[in-house]
């Protein structure tokens, strides 16, 4: 029985900070991503080909999105998601620690992908969620619509 304890222990040891790595660097990736985004030093298709999952007939859309960041700051909700990104003032928490309104969102989603699904949040805006594909973003706009509660990612594949 000692045996089998020990044996236990040393697999939840083993798996738990490969789970804890994976989701640090999924967090770190989605922070640059918005981050180059924000700093303006690249253009918008370079951030696309770097870190977006998409194939060529939804290229433009990826690239488009982008833009909508990067051009946007004149609206109040980008302009306050930019300060926060570039003052790193922003929560990200993945799914396991949403509450569970935020999990509700998500219950027409698959399963297994709820791992890749993250939260950002700042001030008293909206949150944004994030979809991670491969170390790479698979989704970082999506919508509600009214009267439903399900959130529905936008994917360029």
């Amino acid at each position: 029985m000692k045996a089998l304890i020990t044996a236990l222990t040393m697999v939840f040891m083993l798996h738990a900070p490969s789970f804890s790595q994976g989701t640090n660097s999924a967090k770190k990736l989605i922070k640059t991503f918005y981050k180059e985004i924000f700093e303006g030093q690249k253009w918008s298709d370079e951030i696309v080909d770097k870190y977006v999952v998409y194939v060529d007939s939804n290229y433009e859309d990826a690239v488009n999105s982008v833009e909508y960041f990067q051009k946007g700051t004149h609206e109040s909700f980008v302009a306050a998601f930019k300060e926060n990104i570039l003052n790193d003032n922003i929560k990200l928490i993945g799914y396991e620690e949403f509450k569970e309104e935020d999990k509700a969102k998500f219950l027409r989603f698959n399963p297994k992908r709820y791992p890749d699904i993250y939260k950002l949040t700042f001030a008293d805006y909206p949150p944004i969620y994030v979809l991670v594909k491969d170390h790479q973003i698979e989704s970082f706009f999506g919508f509600q619509k009214e009267q439903d509660d399900s959130y529905l990612f936008i994917i360029y594949h």
